[in-house]
């Protein structure tokens, strides 16, 4: 057993192997102060039965997500959270979540996870648009999901290792990872801008020397139609303020920080660009 501390006290149990007798009257159990407390006694691991089927979903934060926490696929509940635990390996979650047996094509190799955010209000000049989670969601944490692509192939479970997103944007929005190469980085960070016609198309997630240590390769995600430049020929410069007695540039980059410039390519699609 543990006890949760959420809006009012409460106890949840979890019964780890079904296949264990039945209580008898009276029994005393321990009680542990959270689920990790019990997990690290060897209690609180899920053993799946032959009516679900479990996936993994990373994540760097639990926020409100707990056992039993729904699954939902168009606002219908099709599974729940049974087990969570610290990968070792990067310092991120993984959360076990076991699909009812009638839902389990709903899954895809290509599907999208999402975190169910509550209520969100969208004001314009036709109107106000209100959309608002599954009400269990809003109470007990909740994850959606959605398939890119209908027609793709149905997950092999065991197999995938699917990304949780912060919100349905995020999720559904198309995205291509690139590598951009330099011989010299100075000024370009976790974080620096790329732009396109004075608008910040996407940014850099890390930057990292190569295997032989002799280039600087800064990693980063492009969102839907940037994904176009991820091509050969696609150019990148830095841009980072010059101050000078007779002339000064881009003194705006001293207070929003330096960026780099991109000028889209026309050659075949690559991940891997080099700056010359």
């Amino acid at each position: 057993f543990q006890l949760l501390n959420n809006w009012e006290t409460s106890v949840e149990f979890i019964t780890p192997d079904l296949n264990h007798k039945k209580i008898k009257h009276h029994s005393v159990y321990r009680l542990y102060s959270s689920h990790s407390d019990a997990e690290e006694s060897g209690v609180g691991h899920y053993k799946q039965d032959n009516d679900n089927k479990i996936i993994q979903i990373t994540c760097t934060q639990l926020g409100s997500l707990t056992i039993g926490s729904k699954l939902y696929y168009k606002k219908i509940p099709v599974g729940e959270i049974v087990d969570y635990r610290l990968n070792t390996k990067n310092d991120t979650i993984i959360i076990s979540a076991a699909i009812k047996d009638k839902y389990q094509h709903l899954v895809k190799s290509n599907s999208r996870f999402w975190r169910n955010s509550g209520l969100k209000i969208k004001a314009g000049l036709s109107g106000v648009d209100v959309n608002m989670a599954p009400v269990h969601s809003l109470l007990n944490g909740g994850i959606s999901f959605a398939n890119i692509v209908p027609s793709a192939e149905q997950a092999k479970h065991d197999s995938v290792l699917y990304n949780l997103y912060v919100d349905q944007q995020q999720a559904l929005m198309k995205v291509v990872q690139i590598q951009i190469k330099f011989a010299l980085a100075k000024g370009v960070t976790a974080g620096t801008a790329i732009n396109y016609l004075g608008i910040q198309v996407v940014e850099v997630t890390r930057v990292e020397l190569s295997e032989n240590n002799q280039a600087i390769i800064a990693h980063a995600k492009l969102w839907n139609s940037a994904t176009e430049f991820a091509r050969q020929g696609s150019q990148f410069w830095l841009v980072s303020a010059k101050v000078g007695l007779f002339k000064s540039e881009h003194l705006d980059t001293l207070i929003k920080g330096n960026y780099l410039q991109i000028e889209p390519g026309q050659g075949q699609k690559t991940n891997i660009l080099q700056v010359n």
